[in-house]
């Protein structure tokens, strides 16, 4: 429960982390990092980094700022024209392709789309009944958002409710059962919102980094800096700035501990066995 704040070093090796409280915690073989990597860069000297891995570090682009509606509903979303067939747990609402591409653009610059980006429409009470008391529901909404604001000169913390009103008629549209008795309860979380509950969502981003081209496989989390291996010895990055990337994989994990055995003389496969 306590947040790390600086690495401890012995020379060019990595040999524990100090918290905000002056505790520190010394480790016997090795130190694993699942921070977001450009935080990485705060936690010593700057001279103790290569410029290489800085600089692929503070270009990585952290990628489109997202808005999450979660509902609790007393219904599942059946899409429109969808009559007798049975509702999905992921679904989604998409315009044109320059509808989508032009609402991309104006996340990107900070201004109000016109027609909001895509929509994911996430029920996993379907498959999972625990989420939800029996015959009830969760449901969320995830779509990119501007970091700083729904529109220019209002704050998310302004803004935030209207937006998620926007949100949930622009799903209406589709999801026509969605109406105001079946919604038992609602959560809105803005980019901001999130930055807050997680300091790894970076400008409430999400997946750890953009994982277009420039930044994926070998280019993640920088340029010759893919192996989870860092610059200081003992240290190794994991977590959704590595590759593949952020989301419900468990990919990051299991590479970086591939890595993090093989440095000890060990084997995941020894050690899964076991």
């Amino acid at each position: 429960g306590a947040r790390v704040e600086r690495l401890i070093g012995d020379g060019d090796r990595c040999t524990g982390v100090e918290t905000t409280d002056g505790e520190r915690f010394h480790a016997r073989r090795a130190v694993v990092s699942s921070i977001h990597v450009k935080h990485l860069l705060d936690m010593a000297p700057r001279a103790t980094w290569p410029d290489d891995f800085v600089y692929g570090v503070e270009t990585l682009d952290v990628g489109l700022s997202i808005f999450v509606l979660h509902l609790a509903t007393d219904r599942p979303p059946l899409l429109r024209g969808a009559e007798g067939e049975p509702p999905a747990v992921a679904s989604g609402i998409a315009g044109t392709p320059d509808e989508m591409l032009d609402a991309v653009r104006a996340v990107r610059d900070g201004r109000r789309p016109a027609v909001l980006p895509s929509i994911l429409i996430g029920t996993p009470s379907l498959v999972d009944p625990s989420r939800a008391p029996e015959g009830h529901h969760t449901m969320k909404f995830v779509l990119a958002a501007p970091a700083n604001g729904p529109e220019p000169g209002v704050t998310w913390d302004e803004g935030r409710e209207a937006f998620a009103e926007r949100v949930l008629e622009t799903v209406r549209a589709h999801v026509p059962g969605l109406t105001d008795d079946a919604i038992l309860g609602r959560v809105a979380m803005s980019p901001t919102d999130l930055a807050r509950w997680n300091p790894h969502m970076i400008d409430g981003t999400a997946h750890g980094g953009d994982r277009g081209l420039p930044f994926s496989g070998a280019l993640r989390p920088a340029p010759g800096w893919a192996q989870h291996r860092m610059p200081l010895a003992g240290l190794y990055q994991t977590g959704g700035t590595t590759h593949p990337g952020g989301s419900v994989t468990g990919l990051p994990g299991r590479n970086a501990a591939m890595v993090v055995l093989r440095d000890l003389g060990r084997e995941l496969a020894e050690v899964i066995a076991r």
